[in-house]
């Protein structure tokens, strides 16, 4: 593996996407890659990120490396890197993906770091790329991974999973730091589902915090929830032991009770009696979990799982349920062997 590692040069990376997740990932890359090219299409931002290297909206009280560089202009971007990473709201992924799909050739390695599915099709934004690019080497980043600790280097760890291994040390190449772990994982379609599902337990557990419920309730949901989750991973053919790694169990513990997670806010928000449709507007954020629930719900009414938190949740978002629902569905039903 090292000697791979010192074979295979990254000194060039294109992150599109300059929210907070993909600013932050160009601060991590900028200390190990010689350049990296950040993509956002609004000229404003780019101006500000060039001329004072700072991303206001995003993150305020950051200055960023000067081997950053933002562009509008994919063309560029894809002409000067091999390896890119799209960080793009599960919602329109395929579409942007189809704005750089004619930029692409099969070298390039793309790598998303999207925690989401599409909605109607239950596709994998990996799958999406290998569809609109044919570009075959792909993968996916995902994990703990609360932007705001990283931006301050705080110690983490993530996982990249691809088929390949040239992907998989590409990242680790870009990425590795002393306050950055990157694993590799070749069970691309794990991570990518329990990258989604995380996101549902992440809201419910914003939900309780609200509520006020203590860790007690706090472990009562995490348990039945990964349980659910493991079923529904089960069924559509992904492997559960996946939900065990950093994408999974990583991911929740570091979201569950945190405030600077998107997900955890939503369900603090709608135990407020905040709308969906308002939470984003908010936050300012796109949040992958409410797509999910969507998702798990639909998942599980197809295999016909028993599946509590998740139904609980999908009538409270969208059935305008009262958030006490989640509470008996934890309490419901539970005085079995386990």
């Amino acid at each position: 593996m090292n000697k791979k590692k010192q074979s295979l040069k990254i000194d060039k990376i294109g992150i599109l996407g300059a929210g907070n997740w993909g600013t932050v990932l160009s601060i991590i890359a900028s200390a190990q890659v010689e350049t990296v090219f950040l993509y956002d299409r609004q000229e404003s931002r780019v101006q500000e990120i060039n001329q004072h290297h700072k991303n206001e909206k995003y993150l305020p009280d950051v200055v960023l490396p000067k081997n950053i560089q933002a562009s509008g202009d994919l063309k560029f971007i894809f002409s000067e890197c091999k390896l890119i990473l799209p960080v793009i709201p599960s919602s329109v992924f395929r579409e942007f993906v189809q704005k750089f799909s004619s930029y692409t050739s099969g070298d390039h390695l793309l790598v998303h770091g999207t925690k989401g599915i599409e909605s109607g099709t239950f596709k994998r934004m990996s799958e999406i790329l290998v569809e609109e690019t044919g570009c075959l080497r792909v993968g996916a980043i995902s994990g703990p991974n609360i932007a705001g600790e990283l931006a301050s280097k705080k110690i983490g760890a993530t996982v990249i999973a691809s088929h390949f291994d040239e992907v998989i040390e590409a990242v680790q190449i870009a990425l590795s730091s002393p306050y950055l772990r990157v694993y590799g994982n070749h069970d691309l379609e794990g991570v990518e589902w329990t990258g989604s599902f995380k996101n549902v337990l992440a809201i419910a557990s914003g939900v309780l915090s609200e509520l006020g419920f203590g860790q007690n309730a706090l472990g009562l949901l995490l348990t039945r929830g990964f349980n659910e989750i493991r079923l529904l991973l089960s069924s559509i053919g992904a492997n559960p032991e996946t939900i065990f790694g950093l994408s999974g169990i990583g991911d929740v513990i570091a979201t569950s009770t945190s405030s600077e997670s998107r997900n955890f806010r939503a369900g603090i928000l709608i135990a407020k009696g905040k709308k969906v449709s308002e939470i984003e507007d908010d936050l300012e954020m796109t949040i992958e979990g409410f797509n999910s629930i969507k998702v798990a719900k639909s998942l599980s009414k197809q295999y016909r799982l028993k599946t509590p938190i998740i139904d609980a949740l999908d009538s409270i978002l969208f059935h305008s349920h009262s958030t006490k629902d989640l509470v008996t569905s934890l309490m419901s039903g539970i005085s079995k062997f386990e």
